[in-house]
């Protein structure tokens, strides 16, 4: 599971590196995804972080990411 985490985080800053996308949004619900939302945050394209259950399974670091002006989405609300 590690090696999928530092890979979408690989690709993450990748992706906002090459300025070929407007907005990324990173589907996680662990706080393994925070270095590449932070990178994406100081750059054009924005990035959004988008979990499941949010309201209720707030990470550790989202109060960080929200200063920082990274938008979170608790995308659970989408279904139902």
């Amino acid at each position: 599971q590690k090696l999928v985490d530092t890979l979408l985080v690989a690709d993450t800053v990748s992706a906002c590196q090459a300025d070929a996308f407007d907005h990324i949004v990173v589907l996680s619900a662990d706080d393994d995804m925070v270095p590449g939302v932070l990178t994406g945050f100081r750059r054009r394209p924005s990035v959004s972080l988008a979990r499941f259950d949010y309201r209720t399974d707030v990470g550790r670091y989202d109060s960080m990411l929200r200063s920082c002006g990274v938008q979170i989405h608790d995308i659970s609300l989408l279904s139902g």
